[in-house]
């Protein structure tokens, strides 16, 4: 089984499925190589300019850097020069590609036409974060539809949305059977995300933490979607006799990021905060890990990313809006859900655990085994490896 994994980005040494899955894939015996551009998203550019042409070896897989033609929109999706060229000199049985409304796609699914190939897609989209808020995306949209989708959804086997909201993306805006999709999320790396009581110490030394003090962290990328506000109300709410510490990770993405930002530090001064919470700009992927140890609980009050599931691999618990889309993430009983955008219910979450250490301890051994059994890499790989087989 020869298999190629097709994404428009590649940013080397980050948490991210196409830099993680494509090796614990390799390590269970499947062949596997990625495509990818040369581009670097918008996000990076300020650390880095493009990518160098060329094949490049990352944890033993090879990864092929094509150039590419130009940007489609502000969502980054681009065009590839030489993907067909490519397919055809490695000569895949299985390609997985990123996202249906996406021109890789339809090239891939130009190839599977010519050969037995089979075509799955990986979707990341959901209806909340797809917005057709102009006229040009709209129009692209419902060309797109009318004119490309059947073209690629009767070569696709299988839709493999990483959530339940992309698969209701993929039903509600394409009518896609439910049957034809399966569910594939996003995963822990349990070999750098684990406890470490070592870590643990040092983090919490460094920035004077006393024994009694609930370390309260939240970490990703800062825009107004992540809800901090809403923590900063629960905060603010909570009894004084309570010792507590935030620890925000991260840095603002893109303009609107940085306005939040500030909103988001005016908030903690208006409210008379600052001595209880303490901004990390930015923390370098492999060192997130010593953050996520440091603390007693984990917050994430808005939209989830991957340091979730990152930071339930070093056993903390976690606490995440109530959604079907997410309730896999706790559902090993290793963290709380409260109502999204709801402050009162949020501190009262936050204040079971500041009450026990006992729920805080048993939560803890939770994570860990939930990280292990369901949310690694390793784990994931074996579904889509047997996704695979099942076709």
């Amino acid at each position: 089984m020869k298999v190629v994994h097709i994404h428009d980005y590649v940013m080397p040494n980050m948490g991210y499925q196409e830099n993680l899955l494509p090796p614990k894939i390799l390590e269970e015996g499947i062949d596997i190589e990625v495509i990818t551009s040369t581009a670097v998203p918008e996000k990076f550019k300020e650390e880095r300019n493009d990518f160098n042409s060329g094949i490049y070896n990352y944890k033993g897989v090879k990864y092929h850097r094509l150039n590419y033609l130009f940007k489609i929109n502000s969502a980054g999706n681009i065009i590839m020069r030489g993907l067909l060229k490519k397919l055809n000199e490695i000569g895949p049985d299985i390609i997985q590609c990123r996202s249906l409304i996406n021109t890789q796609a339809i090239k891939a699914a130009r190839y599977c036409k010519q050969t037995d190939c089979q075509l799955y897609i990986d979707e990341h989209v959901d209806n909340g974060n797809f917005n057709l808020d102009s006229l040009f995306k709209s129009s692209s949209f419902h060309i797109f539809k009318i004119l490309l989708f059947k073209y690629i959804d009767e070569e696709v086997e299988l839709y493999l949305p990483v959530q339940q909201y992309s698969k209701e993306f993929l039903v509600d805006r394409f009518g896609i059977d439910e049957d034809r999709t399966e569910l594939l999320p996003l995963g822990v790396d349990i070999q750098l995300f684990c406890p470490n009581e070592a870590d643990r110490d040092k983090i919490r030394s460094k920035y004077r933490f006393p024994n009694d003090h609930k370390v309260i962290i939240t970490a990703g990328n800062i825009d107004p979607r992540k809800d901090i506000e809403v923590l900063l109300d629960a905060l603010n709410e909570i009894e004084s006799e309570y010792n507590w510490t935030l620890l925000i990770v991260g840095r603002p993405s893109g303009p609107r990021g940085k306005a939040y930002m500030e909103r988001i530090k005016d908030l903690v001064s208006e409210y008379g905060l600052s001595s209880n919470v303490i901004f990390k700009d930015f923390v370098p992927h492999d060192e997130l890990s010593m953050y996520y140890n440091a603390a007693d609980i984990g917050v994430w009050p808005g939209k989830l990313g991957i340091t979730t599931v990152e930071a339930i691999g070093t056993g903390l618990p976690v606490i995440i809006p109530k959604s079907k889309a997410t309730n896999y993430i706790v559902s090993n009983d290793n963290g709380s859900q409260f109502v999204r955008g709801d402050s009162e219910s949020l501190k009262l979450e936050m204040e079971k655990y500041i009450n026990s250490p006992k729920k805080i301890k048993s939560h803890s051994e939770k994570s860990v085994e939930h990280a292990r059994n369901v949310l690694s890499w390793e784990a994931i790989a074996n579904k889509n490896i047997s996704i695979y087989n099942s076709e």
